[in-house]
């Protein structure tokens, strides 16, 4: 049933994945503006509440609420309905980049990082930062004047409710009907999954339950946590063939960490092409007598990426949840690596190789780390297409 969903609809009502005919949208009228970047429109709504109207009847979850649902009713284009666009294809973790975007947020365990970041993107491209308020805006305004050199801007979209950007914002695509994102569903409030992603570019929904951080990509090949395919109630088979037509050719399924939050993304990156032309790949190494079980999964993980290119291991400290070593983030000349108040010469050198023509730049990232996040974690981005 999932599969069907995924499949292009007509205008009539087709049923969702829940196997439950989603009824088609209201024309919009006159008075309703319509999106600067249409889908094709079609039946589906793609939503990921099952009742989104209850936050219109009720308590609203929070005070963006009714501005998100006015958002909703208002671009019914971008906000989930429309046909899977033909051709959708992946952007790959190491393409280049036209904007990154960030959530400004004073938060102490926050704030050294996002600033760093702003600093370090900005002579690579344009920094967005999304605020929430009004409150909000005049601080973030400050920061750009004083840090990205005149390459910065406030979002104008739908305000965030967390940072967490690289699993609500959307996977960036290429799609017949030109640029996109891919919304898979995301477990924090729906309002805000389902509001965020259009105020960067076009979505695409898609009723499946991939965090950002739980695949990563080389634009054919999608390296996927194995928690996805059990968490969608899908055999890994299954999960593989929903992800074929959204651009995975091939889908590797890969273990995450015991006691860690079910991402990739703390322990491995996508590399730059090898010398040889072959993808690359950074992985952790973690001593086998320190934490064995730990030891043995990332090993696992080695042999299951090898046949699809080089894989570099990096040594990173032993514990529990698995330190964010690897959490960097890549937007043209540089690489934010997380600095989590010390780092092990061999893992700078391994860094320098798997990336040697971008610069690296630390990010004080030990507040994101006691989150279980890093640099990639906060980031999204608009690739030149």
């Amino acid at each position: 049933m999932l599969l069907a969903a995924l499949s292009p609809l007509s205008a009539a009502a087709q049923p969702t994945a829940a196997g439950v005919s989603a009824p088609t949208p209201p024309a919009p009228t006159a008075e309703v503006a319509p999106s600067a970047h249409p889908l094709p429109s079609g039946a589906l709504k793609f939503g990921h509440c099952e009742s989104p109207i209850a936050y219109a009847e009720g308590e609203p979850p929070d005070h963006f609420a009714h501005e998100l649902l006015e958002w909703r009713a208002a671009r019914p284009d971008r906000y989930g309905y429309g046909t899977l666009p033909a051709d959708i294809r992946l952007i790959p973790d190491t393409a280049q980049q036209k904007e990154l975007h960030l959530v400004f947020d004073e938060d102490p365990l926050v704030r050294g990082a996002m600033r760093a970041m702003v600093s370090a993107a900005s002579p690579h491209g344009t920094v967005v930062l999304h605020v929430r308020d009004a409150v909000d805006r005049p601080v973030a305004q400050r920061l750009l004047d004083t840090l990205a050199r005149g390459n910065g801007r406030i979002s104008e979209g739908v305000p965030p409710e967390g940072i967490w950007l690289r699993d609500f914002g959307g996977h960036p695509v290429s799609t017949a009907s030109g640029p996109a994102r891919l919304d898979f569903d995301y477990t924090v409030d729906c309002v805000v999954d389902d509001g965020f992603p259009a105020s960067i570019e076009p979505v695409v929904r898609v009723p499946l339950w991939v965090e950002g951080g739980s695949l990563l990509t080389d634009g054919k090949v999608c390296f996927v946590a194995d928690i996805v395919a059990s968490e969608n109630d899908l055999s890994p088979a299954a999960a593989a063939a929903a992800l074929k037509p959204l651009g995975c050719d091939e889908t590797v399924w890969l273990l995450t960490m015991p006691d860690s939050i079910p991402h990739l993304d703390p322990f491995m990156a996508v590399t730059d092409p090898r010398p040889d032309g072959r993808t690359g790949f950074v992985l952790a190494d973690i001593d086998a007598k320190a934490d064995p079980e730990m030891h043995g999964a990332l090993e696992e993980n080695a042999r299951r990426l090898a046949p699809y290119g080089e894989v570099l291991r990096v040594p990173v400290p032993a514990g529990r949840p698995i330190a964010p070593q690897l959490n960097v983030m890549l937007f043209n000349g540089v690489v934010m690596v997380p600095d989590l108040g010390s780092m092990d010469a061999r893992l700078w050198l391994g860094l320098q190789d798997a990336w040697p023509s971008r610069k690296l730049v630390p990010i004080p990232a030990t507040g994101l780390a006691e989150l279980e996040g890093g640099p990639h974690c906060v980031a999204a981005t608009v690739p030149e297409r």
